[in-house]
């Protein structure tokens, strides 16, 4: 394909001040992955295209300014929010640069020219978790912006001909005030929430009772025992059945802590399986509200003995593996086996994670797929190998699953 030149909307971001990731260990990988999982889930809320992926560098084409700068902020917060549980020196900071301008697009859809140099500059003179743009790219959202905006005046770089005028965005929007509290509902209550966990699970227990389960392969078990304990993935939606994976075995979950987790839990309790507390809330996951805590007790747990389960998918990003599952079995060295789960009656609601919920009187299907092993010195190239395979094999089983209920075999 030869080089077209076109007009488009370039983000360009980098880590602020010196080095990478900071800290060492797992606090060191928890860091990349809430990077990661934070910025691939924001690209695919605000339509972005990621064009270049070099270490802690990133850029991003959108469709609009408005666009980009809606990531830039969802991703600026997120960070500030985790930064303020952390020490300092675990602390990460983005510096993140806007323009709309002229680029040319060479063969394999690499961006070059004053369009990426402009946005890649501006990113170079933020303030740490900062976001700049230049004044081609603030006159389209100059109406709509609800931050706060100071000008930087006219700005020299280098590989760019002319001076850039240059806006900084601030995260705090002008004038804002604390909102009112928001009055307790009803489903926040703990009875309402026992209650309710108490009879999902009698009612999964009803659809367990009622309907003929087939297991792929049949000896599953047999061929499990020796790699003892392992990882279960599974997609977010066809994850109801699940606790009657286990017979024997001491099992773990892994269950979010905002309030439908809190009802998750118990129904996963019910069932007889044990529960990890962790993050599921949007942008933070492993970041607050015990995601260290959690990707620690998992480790705990494995080294424990006990099998840990877990689905797969980024936070309200359906059918897209993360990153986090692939690194905990990197550093666990246990195997990930991916499994699906279907009935032949079922109702599919129409949310982000298409949930199926499975109903009575069904012929049932678990299907299980093969191990993925993860080396214990996998980098980076090969974590998103593995992640994609995962990936592959959770969508391989799940259209095995519905093929069996629904006879398709």
């Amino acid at each position: 394909m030869a080089e077209t030149r076109r007009r488009t909307v370039i983000l360009s971001m980098d880590l602020a001040g010196d080095g990478g990731i900071p800290g060492t260990g797992q606090q060191r990988i928890l860091a990349q992955l809430h990077a990661t999982e934070l910025i691939d889930r924001s690209i695919a809320a605000c339509h972005g295209r990621m064009m270049r992926h070099a270490d802690n560098a990133r850029r991003v084409e959108f469709r609009s300014v408005l666009d980009a700068v809606n990531f830039a902020l969802r991703v600026q917060r997120a960070t500030v929010e985790r930064n303020a549980g952390l020490a300092p020196e675990h602390r990460v900071a983005f510096g993140i640069g806007i323009h709309i301008g002229d680029v040319v697009e060479a063969k394999g859809g690499e961006l070059n020219g004053d369009g990426v140099n402009i946005a890649a500059a501006l990113e170079g003179i933020c303030a740490p978790n900062g976001i700049c743009l230049s004044e081609d790219a603030y006159r389209y959202v100059k109406a709509k912006l609800r931050a706060a905006v100071t000008d930087l005046g006219n700005r020299e770089f280098e590989n760019v001909a002319q001076p850039v005028h240059a806006y900084a965005v601030s995260l705090r929007m002008p004038g804002a005030a604390k909102s009112p509290a928001k009055p307790r509902v009803l489903k926040k209550k703990r009875w309402v929430q026992r209650a309710v966990g108490l009879l999902a699970a009698e009612y999964l227990r009803l659809v367990w009772k009622t309907s003929r389960f087939r297991i792929e392969p049949e000896d599953f078990y047999e061929r499990v025992a020796p790699e003892q304990p392992v990882i279960i993935a599974f997609w977010h939606g066809q994850h109801f059945m699940a606790p009657f994976l286990r017979r024997q075995h001491r099992v773990k979950v892994l269950i979010s802590r905002h309030g439908d987790g809190e009802m998750n839990a118990v129904a996963a309790e019910r069932l007889g399986l044990s529960v990890v507390r962790g993050s599921g809330d949007d942008a933070r996951r492993f970041a607050l509200k015990g995601g260290f805590a959690a990707f620690r007790s998992m480790l705990r747990t494995l080294d424990d003995g006990w099998n840990m389960a877990l689905t797969a998918d980024i936070p309200k990003t359906s059918r897209v593996a993360g990153l986090g599952i692939v690194t905990l079995a990197r550093e666990s060295g246990r195997p990930i086996y991916p499994a699906s789960f279907a009935t032949s009656r079922r109702i599919v609601l129409n949310n982000w994670d298409r949930s199926e919920i499975n109903l009575p009187l069904s012929r049932g299907a678990i299907v299980m797929g093969a191990p993925i092993h993860v080396p214990r010195d996998a980098d980076a190239q090969a974590l998103e190998a593995a992640r994609k395979a995962l990936e592959l094999a959770l969508n391989t089983t799940t259209e095995r699953a519905h093929a069996i209920v629904d006879q398709r075999d």
